[in-house]
């Protein structure tokens, strides 16, 4: 996404702008802790599930605006967040 928006930006004099770079979608909040949880086995990490006022349920993200720039996406949520994971433990 990031070679994407910023070929486009250099194309078109545009500075400053924003995209999603998501699957586009939506995704249960749950979802995505059942895909954590195994990669940081070491932490304490729980979800309970409990909704407090203004905490969502799921996300999706509107990726709209980034596929008229060309970003399409091609990675699978999990293997992105475990491919995330290990570039932070490398960085």
């Amino acid at each position: 996404m990031v070679i994407v928006a910023v070929n486009h930006s250099l194309k078109n004099n545009i500075y400053f702008d924003v995209y999603n770079a998501a699957s586009g979608l939506e995704t249960e909040i749950n979802s995505v802790t059942n895909i954590i949880k195994p990669i940081l086995s070491n932490s304490q990490f729980e979800f309970t599930g409990n909704v407090r006022v203004g905490d969502p349920r799921n996300w999706k993200a509107n990726i709209k605006k980034a596929n008229q720039i060309g970003f399409y996406p091609k990675v699978k949520l999990e293997n992105g967040i475990i491919e995330y994971y290990n570039w932070l433990l490398d960085a």
